[in-house]
This record gives C-alpha cells, sequence and structure tokens, in this order.
C-alpha cells in the first residue's frame, strides 16, 4: 500500500502564475500533497509567470519526489517556458521535470 495505491490530482494553473498569486499556488499544490496524491500541473493557462513560480514548482517537485510522489508539469505555455529560461534552467517535458 505505497504510493502505486495513491491517487492523482490535477492542478490547473491559469492566468497570472506570478508572485501576486503564489500563495493560492502553494496552498493548491499543498493539498494535494498533503492528501497523499501524485500531481500533475498543467500549465497550458499561464499568461503570466516568474521565477517565484519556477522556485515553486521546482520545490514542489523535490517534496513529491522525496515522499515517493509523483509530480508532472504538462502543457507548458510560452510564458512559463521563457520564465524558465530566464531562470537558467530546462524544461524536460518527456519527464514532466524543471532541470
Amino acid at each position: 500500500m505505497g504510493s502505486s495505491m495513491s491517487t492523482k490530482s490535477i492542478v490547473i494553473l491559469k492566468e497570472d502564475c506570478s508572485i501576486k498569486n503564489a500563495r493560492r499556488i502553494v496552498v493548491t499544490i499543498r493539498e494535494v500533497f498533503d492528501r497523499g496524491e501524485h500531481a500533475t500541473v498543467d500549465c497550458s493557462g499561464v499568461e503570466q509567470a516568474d521565477i517565484s513560480l519556477i522556485q515553486l514548482l521546482v520545490a514542489s517537485q523535490r517534496t513529491f519526489h522525496s515522499r515517493g510522489l509523483h509530480f508532472e508539469i504538462v502543457n507548458p505555455a510560452h510564458p512559463l517556458r521563457a520564465a524558465v529560461a530566464r531562470a537558467g534552467f530546462q524544461l524536460d517535458l518527456a519527464a514532466g521535470q524543471i532541470c
């Protein structure tokens, strides 16, 4: 009854995902983590992104993985891809990870 029994939640990020809305995003992702569920984060609706979103997603990846939970980023919109590049990271689309 390990993480293979866990369910998956889809978190949909949209519109302004800058520091202005970081708290809301943290709360949403934290709720999934607290339930012990795997997370798929759909970023197709992201219209604004900054370093705070990148930090949040990288920290979430690490936190979920430390608990043996899957954390995947899918459908990254251009603003997210641009913010990742500006921050010096890369998106591994096959793995759904920022590295």
